[in-house]
């Protein structure tokens, strides 16, 4: 009996691999991880428009919620965002691909508050 439980566990182990790996690979898996890294991609686009420098603090950094304290006026991250390719849902909150970005005033900085797979996001654009 302990033979057969053995190939029987050998047998789930290789469905199983064979599965995520097939999943893994496939167009939704990448999408899945394409989507999983807005946020890391989000920090990069900061850096290529040289606003790296308006960084004042990076808080909660877990690629899929961060939070990004930057010096200067609301406005001028609102254009940023939009140029790439989040559509404005409110006066707080942006959404691309089921992610958001909410824009918030504190005194004279804008905190930007990044979420994956935000359900608000996934309602109002996929909905």
């Amino acid at each position: 009996m302990g033979r057969v439980k053995s190939i029987a566990v050998v047998i789930f182990l290789i469905l199983f691999f064979t599965i995520t790996s097939i999943y893994s690979c496939s167009d939704k898996g990448k999408l899945v991880t394409y989507r999983s890294q807005a946020g890391e991609r989000l920090l990069n686009f900061l850096y290529k428009e040289n606003l790296s420098r308006d960084i004042l603090n990076v808080d909660n950094f877990r690629f899929y919620e961060i939070n990004i304290t930057l010096s200067g006026e609301k406005d001028k991250y609102e254009s940023f965002i939009i140029k790439h390719g989040y559509l404005k849902m409110d006066n707080l909150t942006f959404c691309k691909d089921g992610n958001s970005i909410k824009v918030l005033c504190l005194n004279k900085n804008t905190l930007l508050r990044y979420s994956y797979d935000d359900h608000y996001c996934k309602e109002r654009v996929d909905g």
